[in-house]
């Protein structure tokens, strides 16, 4: 199966191309662990219960795994390409959020993301490991892998999200880079991000079919720009909601003011 994204259509300065041949390779876990417990004693994905929001699909009987790294560049290196202002301002991973609170946290997703860039064929031996293991102990399973990065892994390694999908994972993500919602990898869902700079782009993907989240403050919908609005904070789990609308999420964290044109406020007119 090939990509259906290139290199070349992913926003200029993207660090990825010079890594292109590892990602796709992967260290027998036995060694990958090994360099990996000399930075961290803990496990690589997130487990289901590691984060509150992705939690929620627990009610319904879904255990999702996920890759908490670093937003931006808070790592040094630039995770999010199409990333503005206003949302790192608002990204709980970057400003809000339990990244605002405990700097362990942030410190432990800063490793991680080194660690991914430093040493791409033993992250990916730990994930298809963990992603294994996790796949014996659960019978609802999805996964994200950008829970706070914008990383285009159809590109990079997608025999990773076909070995996903083999173990019986719901793969999905968020993206504010178009071209990847535009020309879709099979069975991977992701959902086009609002920025407040990206109307233009999300309204094509909501012309073509496809899925657009977005923030409000003060107020929630039930339609915008004359698409149905769903609600997105009931779960996290995007391929179970409709293509064609909006998934709305209530800012949370920060003040709306902070947020600025990323979070969509009741007087906003969508161009």
């Amino acid at each position: 199966m090939s990509a259906t994204v290139s290199l070349t259509q992913l926003p200029s300065g993207n660090p990825y191309a010079r890594l292109n041949g590892a990602w796709d390779r992967r260290m027998p876990y036995t060694e990958a662990i090994k360099i990996w417990r000399r930075i961290s004693g803990g496990d690589y994905l997130t487990p289901p219960d590691g984060n509150s929001k992705l939690l929620k699909g627990s009610a319904s009987g879904w255990q999702t795994l996920s890759l908490s790294l670093a937003p931006a560049d808070m790592s040094g290196i630039d995770v999010c390409p199409c990333s503005t202002e206003e949302c790192r301002m608002s990204c709980i991973g970057h400003s809000a959020g339990n990244a605002k609170r405990f700097k362990t946290v942030v410190d432990s997703r800063i490793a991680r993301t080194r660690f991914l860039f430093k040493y791409p064929e033993a992250a990916m031996g730990i994930i298809e490991h963990e992603l294994g293991w996790w796949a014996e102990r659960s019978r609802k399973r999805a996964v994200r892998l950008n829970t706070f990065s914008d990383i285009a892994w159809e590109v990079l390694n997608p025999g990773l999200l076909v070995h996903a999908q083999h173990l019986g994972y719901r793969v999905y993500d968020y993206t504010k880079i178009a071209a990847r919602v535009l020309r879709p990898f099979k069975g991977y869902d992701l959902t086009m991000s609002y920025s407040g700079h990206n109307w233009a782009e999300c309204k094509s993907v909501l012309q073509l079919g496809g899925r657009v989240s977005m923030v409000f403050a003060g107020w929630f919908p039930k339609q915008y720009a004359g698409y149905r609005v769903v609600n997105g904070d009931e779960h996290d789990l995007r391929f179970l909601n409709p293509k064609n609308c909006i998934v709305g999420l209530k800012l949370k964290g920060v003040s709306p003011d902070r947020a600025g044109c990323f979070a969509v406020k009741e007087d906003t007119i969508a161009a």
